[in-house]
């Protein structure tokens, strides 16, 4: 039987740093990256964490980078030798899940924080 090689960047760990596993799963050309999470998550390793949501394409909640590049993983086609991580580490949650809510003023990357505060109302 054919098999795939998939890298998964993990974590973070207790220490807050990540790291790569690999995954040997069946060959599974013609599976979205979604669908190989979710057998990884249930054949193979059930600590595996990762978003599952439309599975359209229409959300983007699955969102990861794949080979360097934002993807979403319900819609790009698995292949032998990928690197699954998050998107953004200083969001991360755990594995490939990050915080998709309305950031905060500290996790902005500007240099300015105080020119998100709301102007003061002009009178007339």
């Amino acid at each position: 039987m054919k098999k795939m090689r998939i890298t998964v960047v993990r974590g973070p760990g207790t220490d807050g740093a990540t790291w790569h596993r690999d995954y040997v799963v069946p060959d599974l050309r013609g599976a979205s990256v979604s669908n190989v999470l979710q057998y990884i998550s249930r054949h193979v390793d059930g600590d595996l964490a990762y978003y599952l949501s439309c599975r359209r394409g229409m959300c983007a909640a699955c969102v990861v980078r794949i080979n360097g590049r934002n993807e979403k993983a319900c819609v790009v086609e698995i292949q032998d030798g990928m690197i699954i991580e998050p998107t953004n580490l200083r969001l991360l949650i755990k594995d490939s899940v990050v915080h998709l809510g309305m950031p905060t003023e500290s996790e902005f990357d500007i240099g300015r924080a105080d020119l998100l505060k709301r102007a003061p109302a002009q009178s007339s």
